[in-house]
């Protein structure tokens, strides 16, 4: 059984949906410290001018160096609901598939979510049923609360969720990767296997192509069933001895 680990982000881009179509259990890792400045908050879509950034408001209970993502509660004094609809209305109205997906957007974001990590789950929740990724989602917050940090508590999810597969983004290895291939994971019989996903071009409303934008820039620009095969046919898994 394969396991991927990440933090919720807003609006994830679609490199993230391979990561949860690639394996059985995705972990959402909400119980880690908020970073303000970070995907877990913003995300950028594509504009006839180039790339725009929405940022979701939050505020942080326990002060920035003590407040967990799922302790992070959205700032709705700020009006940046009708900002977010109103960006994505002016540049994904006339794509083809906007009528399809941008209600289950606009209900989303009108449900004034208290926790960050709440709305950003329902999103990737939502956008995955859209595409046709059928993947186990669980959150961190809903297991036991392991206590180890980085790659121990990885592990400790791994070994709860008796996962034998770790698929991670190639980026991770940094830290993974202590004194070996996969480092601890692999000490326990973990099999570390690093995403290498290729951002394919795909036709966008306005041109030149921007990469690495929100998945909802894909999903309004082909719809479901292109959507999926683009992450399939991005996928480039590597695993390393």
């Amino acid at each position: 059984m394969r396991c991927a680990i990440m933090q919720p982000t807003y609006l994830p881009w679609i490199g993230f949906f391979d990561l949860i179509d690639a394996v059985d259990i995705f972990v959402l890792l909400d119980n880690v410290k908020v970073e303000k400045s970070s995907w877990q908050t913003r995300n950028r879509l594509r504009s006839s001018s180039g790339e725009v950034l929405l940022t979701v408001p939050i505020s942080t209970p326990k002060g920035s160096l003590y407040t967990l993502i799922n302790e992070a509660t959205i700032d709705y004094k700020k009006p940046w609901i009708k900002k977010h609809l109103r960006t994505i209305e002016q540049n994904y109205s006339k794509s083809i598939f906007f009528p399809y997906f941008y209600p289950d957007v606009e209900r989303i974001l009108n449900e004034k979510y208290v926790y960050l990590s709440d709305l950003n789950a329902e999103l990737i929740s939502t956008m995955c049923s859209y595409i046709g990724i059928k993947t186990k989602i669980l959150k961190a917050s809903a297991l036991p609360n392991f206590k180890e940090v980085k790659q121990e508590r990885l592990l400790s999810i791994c070994q709860h969720l008796k996962v034998n597969e770790y698929y991670s983004p190639k980026g991770s290895a940094v830290y993974l990767d202590e004194g070996n291939h996969g480092g601890i994971l692999s000490d326990h019989n973990i099999k570390v296997i690093y995403q290498d996903f290729v951002t394919l071009e795909y036709k966008q409303r306005f041109s030149p192509f921007i990469a690495y934008l929100s998945a909802i820039d894909v999903i309004f620009n082909l719809g479901a069933k292109k959507t999926k095969q683009l992450i399939e046919n991005g996928r480039n898994s590597i695993f390393q001895d």
